[in-house]
């Protein structure tokens, strides 16, 4: 958070979550249907917007706000893996990841 914090106020929206059956068009009309009133709510002059989700929507949010002028990013994390192999002849993976920076679209 306090690397966000240098860009201002901090709102934090949950990313909608997209049915793996969504045609291309439907996702297209979910980013339309979630874009729209963040972009009546928040200027493009001040706003910076971090995207980050299901890979298909984040493309037609990306696609859509930085057409109407927005700066937009994503947060790049270090990931840290742990495999343990267990007795059982299962394993067990664990991640933990390190935020490094804002990635600029």
């Amino acid at each position: 958070m306090i690397a966000a914090s240098k860009y201002g106020a901090i709102s934090n929206i949950a990313f909608p979550n997209v049915p793996a059956n969504a045609t291309k068009e439907q996702v297209h009309e979910m980013a339309r249907d979630f874009a729209g009133p963040l972009m009546n709510n928040f200027g493009p002059a001040d706003t910076v917007v971090m995207i980050q989700g299901e890979m298909t929507l984040t493309y037609e949010l990306v696609r859509i706000f930085k057409i109407a002028g927005y700066v937009v990013c994503a947060a790049c994390s270090e990931r840290k893996t742990q495999e343990i192999h267990n007795p059982d002849g299962t394993t067990t993976k664990t991640s933990v990841f390190e935020f490094v920076q804002f990635r600029i679209y």
